[in-house]
């Protein structure tokens, strides 16, 4: 891991790992994808005892190495509440991105982690005093719901914001067309909160560490909205299936989906698809056994 100020430091890698270290002994924030992930992270600290790790949300690439710091150092898991469910049963993920019980092809590293507990949850709280070689530290948690149903960031007593995959690097935005969000709204919102957060610095898990997020979150909500605009321009021509639009934002991204990227991109439709439903720009019907949308100007 990498210094940045203080006790704070993040490891820099495809999925950034985060920790915060007193004495011998570290927070960890996310663990990467497997068990590799994970080792890497910590490789460099001698006689390191992992004493807590946070997990901003339960996506896989964020809590798959949970197990191995579980076992090698009988971690404490904290994590936000409404993603405890998923680090414990990480069976949910696959199963509410294809909406029953997933084939064996969606069973992989990228969308199911290994089961792990979790020991202490973020809900309420704004905020929780943990002990790391007998020093009392005091960390502060952002509430980023919409990239998943109840992540969290985090704020080290050095004034370093862990934040998740609620913010991506223009990197990661230039790559990827669609990018991830389970609830579009609140993504937006959250994407808002963050130019008001005060810090010293921001880390990225898809973006590394930055000293300033202001033109990244115009970038990341233009990304969003540019998403729901083009599928408001394409149900503007009338009826369209949902099979049509993925069709379309597949030619228009030059996408390359295996089963599992299908599923996934499906899901990110459907979040925008509910977006401009709730908002009031399009009408979600069936006809003859298809999903249909159509813009409501048109009726």
């Amino acid at each position: 891991m990498k210094k940045i100020k203080g006790n704070t430091f993040f490891h820099d890698s495809a999925v950034c790992i985060g920790g915060f270290k007193s004495g011998n002994e570290l927070l960890v924030i996310d663990s990467g994808n497997d068990d590799s992930s994970a080792k890497k992270a910590v490789r460099d600290f001698d006689n390191i005892n992992v004493r807590y790790l946070f997990n901003t949300h339960s996506h896989a690439d964020h809590c798959g190495g949970n197990s191995f710091y579980s076992k090698r150092y009988n971690t404490e898991v904290i994590a936000p509440e409404g993603e405890a469910s998923f680090i414990r049963s990480p069976i949910l993920e696959p199963v509410y991105l294809y909406g029953s019980y997933p084939p064996s092809e969606m069973k992989n590293k990228f969308l199911f982690a290994k089961p792990s507990r979790v020991d202490i949850i973020v809900g309420e709280c704004k905020e929780l005093k943990l002990r790391l070689s007998e020093e009392e530290y005091l960390f502060k948690f952002i509430p980023l719901k919409g990239h998943s149903p109840d992540m969290h960031g985090i704020i080290t007593p050095d004034n370093i914001a862990f934040l998740g995959d609620a913010l991506l690097g223009s990197g990661f935005l230039e790559k990827h067309g669609l990018i991830f969000s389970f609830d579009v709204k609140s993504h937006l919102e959250s994407l808002e909160s963050l130019k008001s957060l005060s810090a010293e610095g921001f880390v990225l898990a898809h973006g590394g560490y930055t000293d300033d997020i202001t033109s990244l979150i115009d970038l990341n909500i233009k990304s969003l909205k540019s998403v729901s605009g083009i599928i408001s321009e394409i149900c503007s021509s009338g009826s369209v299936s949902f099979d049509d639009i993925h069709n379309q934002l597949y030619e228009k991204f030059n996408l390359r989906e295996n089963l599992s990227l299908n599923i996934l991109n499906r899901s990110i439709i459907k979040a925008h698809i509910q977006y401009l439903h709730d908002s009031g720009d399009v009408e979600i019907y069936t006809a003859s056994g298809r999903l249909l949308i159509k813009r409501r100007s048109l009726q």
